[in-house]
């Protein structure tokens, strides 16, 4: 089923739409269903040898298209998913500034929503409370999720460190799936 056509069957529910590539999904945004979307992009630049082409969806080129987005849908719910924000498996650990200046970047186009994900399960509470510290002394008026996995039992203690420094909700699964 098309976003398109799931949307049309459905009514007073929540439903944000995940946008792995700037291109997909964006048929129910267009036509005017989706209220909100949560576009994807990494914090770290993906290797040349993992995208060999890198324009086709560089960060450089995923920030363009984010912004044609919210310029032709001023009124978008825009929560950005921030990809690889603690660490990625081919560039390493994040530095927090760097991903700080990121974050900016985004924010200074009217983002205001920011999901920091730990994609592959990599961080520790030291960092998420240096990451979210950092975060929210910086740009307060935003609004902060955290995306955790438990991929080295992890989880629920980095969830609860990012709790405890301000972020407005976790995203969580059930036995592993989601």
């Amino acid at each position: 089923t098309s976003s398109k056509n799931f949307s049309n069957n459905i009514r007073n529910i929540y439903i944000p739409v995940l946008i792995a590539s700037t291109g997909s999904n964006l048929d129910a945004v267009i036509a005017g269903r989706i209220p909100d979307i949560n576009p994807i992009t990494a914090a770290n630049p993906v290797p040349k040898t993992i995208l060999p082409k890198p324009k086709t969806n560089s960060k450089s080129n995923t920030f363009v298209r984010i912004k044609e987005i919210i310029q032709t849908f001023p009124d978008l719910e825009v929560c950005l998913d921030v990809a690889t924000a603690f660490a990625c498996p081919f560039e390493g650990e994040m530095k927090v500034e760097d991903l700080s200046d990121f974050v900016k970047r985004y924010y200074e186009l009217g983002i205001r929503t920011f999901n920091i994900c730990d994609t592959i399960g990599y961080t520790n509470p030291k960092k998420v409370k240096e990451v979210f510290r950092k975060l929210i002394k910086e740009l307060p008026n935003a609004i902060y999720l955290a995306h955790i996995h438990d991929t080295r039992g992890m989880g629920i203690v980095n969830s609860l460190i990012a709790i405890e420094e301000g972020v407005s909700g976790i995203q969580s699964t059930v036995a592993g799936l989601g």
